[in-house]
């Protein structure tokens, strides 16, 4: 279309030039002027990217669950394992008392009532002895918790009927239960070795009657009655360490549920070192007061297996987040070199830009003294005329 109406322009010019050359007689020619106007190219105007890639949220994070120790902390948690191990030393005469009491009585009196107590049941007494008690008749006979089958075995020779077995299930008949025989017979044998927890040597550790032939009690005696036995006192004191620490943390936390079900490294942390040191401390005191705290093992390996879950959540979390930031810095990077593409292709536009003004600048002064040129031919100047 524009080299039409260049070409229009041009035959126009001739047609004026003809008619001025009518009227002044004169030769005129502005087709030589007027093809030095060229045709102005357009600006290229290009399209910029916009597929840029986004960004990708992060997951919630819950923060609290990283340790956050505080001052008091390391103080209020030595201070509750030895409190607990100190309570099961203090408590050792005590309980050992109420055990005695508790063996010189019947689990079921004359008028046929149940009783807390075990005193003359056939379990105290070992096959082929002559007497009930004495040191190391629990790890010989009927104290395992893990093998009732001792319960079957006749306590004497000579009578087959005489097994603890057949006096617990006499002793239910006596006592007018209207549970099965059976059953109040599993619970006269329990209640026993619950009192037996009482005593200064303790109960032998469950399964104990696999290894009866690889130690003698009489020869061993310390060091079963140290490693060998669960005591109630034992318990008792880490129940006291964990109540003190529990207390503690509830107090600080102000929270519960952060301190018995909801993930906290500080909770746990803590709540697991105070236990260690309950069961180390126990180690320490001195005979005959020593004690390996069998009931400290399940809180350290629960809290402990809570710290690792805890720990590999964490973990597997910070991962995720990695992946994620470092998809992110992917996609932010490209987003940069589309960013860089398109500041180039705008100064191009700009370059192309300038181009087209400095052509239109041109062509317009080159129309400026073309129109100037036919302007003074049209209308000669007065002066020449004089001449």
């Amino acid at each position: 279309m524009e080299n039409d109406f260049y070409s229009e322009t041009l035959s126009r010019l001739d047609r004026l030039a003809s008619e001025i050359d009518v009227v002044d007689g004169g030769s005129h020619d502005f087709t030589n002027t007027a093809k030095t106007l060229g045709v102005v190219d357009k600006v290229n105007v290009k399209e910029l990217r916009t597929d840029y890639g986004k960004l990708k949220e992060l997951k919630d994070f819950d923060e609290s669950v990283f340790a956050s120790w505080r001052v008091a902390d390391l103080p209020v948690m030595l201070a509750a394992g030895v409190l607990g191990a100190f309570s099961s030393a203090a408590l050792k005469d005590f309980f050992a008392e109420l055990h005695d009491k508790w063996g010189s009585k019947s689990a079921v009196n004359a008028a046929g009532e149940d009783v807390w107590g075990h005193g003359g049941q056939e379990i105290d007494r070992v096959p082929g002895s002559n007497r009930a008690g004495g040191w190391g008749h629990r790890w010989k006979f009927g104290h395992d918790l893990f093998n009732p089958f001792d319960l079957t075995k006749p306590t004497n020779p000579l009578d087959p009927t005489s097994t603890p077995w057949n006096q617990y299930v006499e002793m239910a008949k006596a006592s007018g239960t209207v549970l099965p025989p059976w059953l109040k017979a599993v619970y006269y044998w329990l209640s026993h070795l619950l009192q037996d927890t009482f005593s200064s040597e303790g109960l032998p550790i469950p399964g104990h009657s696999l290894f009866r032939g690889l130690f003698d009690p009489a020869k061993h005696h310390e060091l079963l009655q140290f490693l060998g036995t669960i005591k109630m006192r034992d318990v008792v004191g880490t129940g006291a360490t964990n109540l003190i620490m529990g207390a503690y943390l509830w107090g600080t936390e102000k929270s519960l549920e952060r301190v018995i079900s909801k993930p906290n490294y500080r909770a746990f942390s803590l709540m697991l070192g105070a236990n260690f040191t309950n069961l180390v401390t126990g180690l320490y005191i001195p005979p005959p007061n020593t004690t390996f705290n069998y009931s400290t093992i399940p809180m350290i390996a629960y809290y402990g297996i809570r710290l690792y879950r805890l720990e590999r959540r964490v973990e597997a979390e910070l991962k995720s987040r990695g992946e994620t930031l470092e998809q992110n810095d992917l996609t932010i990077t490209r987003n940069l070199s589309i960013i860089d593409e398109n500041e180039k292709t705008i100064d191009e536009m700009i370059r192309d830009m300038e181009r087209y003004e400095a052509e239109v600048d041109k062509e317009i002064r080159q129309a400026d003294e073309l129109q100037a040129d036919i302007f003074n031919r049209l209308i000669p100047n007065p002066e020449n005329k004089e001449r």
